[in-house]
């Protein structure tokens, strides 16, 4: 009887790793593991963050999908979730994605030295009727060296439900998506016209360059079309 139990719990972990498909973190892997998830049946439309320029904090914006996959109503963001507390002296950044668009991926860079925070995020935004996609980047501080982590997202029709780190005092040292399949099932797949190549090349172009963190929250202003 036991036997027979502990095969049924593997299966039934098996099938719910394999429903998640979560996409790869961004990120070292230190530190002790926190998780945020949106209600069932809602996805994720963005976040706030605390950056000092450290990333901590992070707590969801969540919307429902309709059945064309635009938003239900408006984003709700869950501030009793959070995947670290905010670190002391930091500054909230909101980073939500432009109308009827989920997330969907992750770059960032994070701090070669000390705690190896993640000190740069960028946040991927979907459109799943239009096929859109763009991107949201907060500024780098100069004079920190850091790791740049390439692109890590949510495969082809599905969008993120929420996220997964590693923290150490406070600070997000890796960082991940938790993903879901789309409304409706024949959702587009991702696509980027010339447009929004160029919106997400000058995101890029921003996170490499000088910027001044804290002053206020960072918008690509770009939104891509279809």
């Amino acid at each position: 009887m036991r036997y027979v139990m502990f095969v049924f719990v593997t299966l039934l972990l098996h099938a719910n790793l394999s429903m998640s498909q979560n996409a790869p973190p961004i990120g070292l892997p230190e530190g002790a593991p926190a998780a945020v998830a949106c209600p069932a049946g809602q996805y994720l439309a963005g976040f706030n963050v605390w950056s000092a320029p450290q990333v901590s904090g992070f707590s969801p914006y969540c919307v429902a999908m309709q059945s064309d996959g635009t938003w239900q109503g408006s984003p709700q963001i869950h501030l009793e979730s959070m995947l670290s507390g905010a670190l002391q002296d930091s500054v909230r950044v909101d980073m939500l994605c432009p109308r009827d668009h989920f997330a969907f991926g992750f770059a960032g860079l994070s701090q070669v030295y000390g705690i190896h925070g993640i000190v740069q995020l960028t946040l991927y935004c979907h459109n799943v009727k239009t096929g859109a996609s763009m991107g949201i980047a907060t500024q780098t501080t100069p004079g920190i060296s850091t790791t740049d982590w390439p692109p890590a997202q949510c495969v082809d029709t599905s969008v993120a439900t929420g996220a997964y780190a590693s923290t150490r005092d406070g600070e997000i040292i890796q960082l991940g998506l938790t993903c879901g399949p789309t409304k409706p099932a024949l959702a587009v797949s991702r696509f980027q016209s010339s447009k929004e190549s160029n919106s997400i090349a000058a995101i890029e172009g921003r996170r490499a360059g000088p910027g001044v963190l804290g002053e206020k929250p960072v918008n690509s202003g770009l939104r891509a079309s279809a």
